[in-house]
């Protein structure tokens, strides 16, 4: 057999070389297992003490060492196992064993090189497992950090700010959901981009995860200043990606605002040349009237705010507020976005109408309560600015409480009205006025196709013809668009005022 070059008793300007290499991280262990053995004229692996090969450069050599030898080496020693001959030199602080094998005779100097080598091969190993150790902190860190977002996405914030104040950050209040598109293949790589990108624009205070829902997307959390700052940060991870920004919002809605972004905002990014797009604040009533209705959307939520279950196993009034909003915005999908069975839904808008003195099975009490969600939806600027009438304060019973406005004032305010005309779309100026009878009937008769005929003297094939032709007139199909109903509702009682 060659003697191989380290065979030689010079060979210590050679290991300074391969140290100067591993140093400089251009070396795995692998490769310095490798250089190691073709410089000796033999294989050159690294044991633990159970036998078992830790790491090495090529095939497993046959027969392997006995493992009761690895076991007991606690100074370089030669083993024969059958025609072939181990040399083990074990680490001075680690449980590992450096071994070469080869036919006799072994390499003159073998034993000696091995153990001048041995640290060199500690060191790399050493730095490898630091290395692995850091990125299995940061992925941990990482872990957490979507935890804290599931958290927050299925309603549990007090659990999320918990959780999140024991990492040493705090989730930001409002907030902007940006949602990242990208390839399945990288999302990882991405999602470990933007984690990085958001360091630099808001620090602490912005929370990355990889989408449950979406194989596709990377769902950011940051806050509401730094959104727009952010998603051109987030484009230039990666030339493929795609990001939708959110408007604005407490952070309590940040599941609605993902299922805002998804549906609106990705789909024009994907239009876009920047690759980004931005949604504008909703526009629906809440919005357009402003604050002059949370006293009165304040006092209708109320008694939900304040339930507290009977038993422990029971939704809190947190948790209702999240289905409510669910199924008002996503009717019979409601079900699977929420991971609970039809039934549950059914019993748990029962106990919210009752809280609510609402029949939410009309679409007079869905609009309501829809109506007052969205004034509850508003950012805190929005909601605390002082534009409040001095009718709307006289009108409360107790000055200690928040102004109390009813809902025939609020829907009264001028902006409602401006807001309302809009949303209509010219239905009440069409001539003949069939649709505005057609409307005002179906919504009346709780959007049934059946009792809605019958009231318009008109067939049930006729009435669908005249709902798809209102569809098309609002742009969204009203059969499938819970929110759109809800709207038309209230901005027919506004025009009716």
């Amino acid at each position: 057999m060659a003697t191989g070059r380290w065979g030689r008793d010079d060979h210590g300007a050679d290991l300074v070389e391969l140290h100067r290499m591993v140093g400089g991280g251009r070396l795995t262990t692998a490769c310095v297992l490798g250089r190691l053995g073709r410089h000796a004229g033999c294989p050159v692996l690294l044991f633990d003490r159970a036998g078992r090969v830790v790491c090495g450069d090529g095939p497993r050599p046959d027969p392997a060492p006995p493992a009761a030898s690895v076991f007991a080496t606690v100074r370089p020693v030669v083993h024969r196992v059958g025609e072939a001959y181990w040399t083990l030199v074990p680490f001075e602080r680690d449980d590992l064993v450096l071994g070469a094998v080869g036919p006799y005779p072994l390499p003159p100097g073998l034993v000696r090189f091995l153990a001048d080598a041995v640290w060199l091969v500690a060191f790399s190993h050493g730095r490898e497992r630091h290395e692995a150790a850091r990125l299995r902190l940061a992925e941990s860190a990482f872990s957490l950090r979507e935890g804290v977002v599931t958290l927050v996405l299925s309603g549990q914030l007090a659990t999320a700010q918990r959780v999140a104040a024991r990492l040493g950050d705090r989730l930001p209040e409002p907030a902007r959901v940006l949602v990242v598109d990208t390839d399945p293949a990288g999302r990882d790589r991405v999602a470990a981009d933007c984690a990085k990108a958001g360091d630099g624009v808001g620090g602490g205070l912005v929370w990355v995860a990889r989408c449950l829902e979406s194989e596709r997307h990377v769902l950011v959390v940051a806050p509401a200043e730094h959104g727009e700052e952010l998603s051109g940060e987030l484009a230039a991870v990666d030339p493929h990606v795609v990001v939708g920004v959110g408007p604005p919002q407490p952070l309590r809605h940040t599941a609605f605002g993902y299922e805002r972004v998804r549906d609106e905002a990705l789909p024009a990014a994907r239009r876009a040349p920047c690759r980004c797009a931005v949604l504008a604040p909703d526009a629906g009533p809440a919005w357009a009237i402003g604050a002059i209705g949370r006293g009165w959307a304040d006092a209708f939520l109320r008694p939900l705010a304040a339930h507290e279950p009977a038993r422990a196993q029971d939704p809190c009034g947190e948790d209702l507020t999240v289905t409510v909003r669910t199924w008002l915005a996503y009717g019979a999908e409601a079900p699977r976005r929420l991971y609970v069975h039809r039934n549950t839904l059914t019993a748990r808008l029962r106990l919210v109408g009752a809280l609510l003195d609402v029949d939410l099975t009309t679409v007079a009490g869905q609009a309501v309560a829809s109506l007052a969600l969205g004034f509850d939806a508003l950012p805190p600027d929005t909601r605390d600015a002082d534009d409040a009438s001095d009718a709307a304060r006289d009108a409360r019973p107790d000055r200690n409480e928040p102004p109390f406005v009813a809902l025939d004032s609020v829907l009264s305010a001028p902006a409602a009205r401006a807001w309302a005309v809009e949303t209509l779309c010219g239905v009440l100026d069409a001539p003949a006025g069939a649709e505005a009878r057609t409307l005002r009937a179906w919504l009346a008769h709780d959007t049934r196709i059946g009792p809605t005929a019958t009231a318009l003297g008109i067939s049930v094939a006729g009435l669908r013809k005249r709902l798809c032709r209102l569809s098309r007139r609002f742009g969204a199909d009203l059969r499938t668009n819970p929110p759109l109903r809800h709207d038309l509702w209230l901005a027919l009682r506004v025009v009716d005022a």
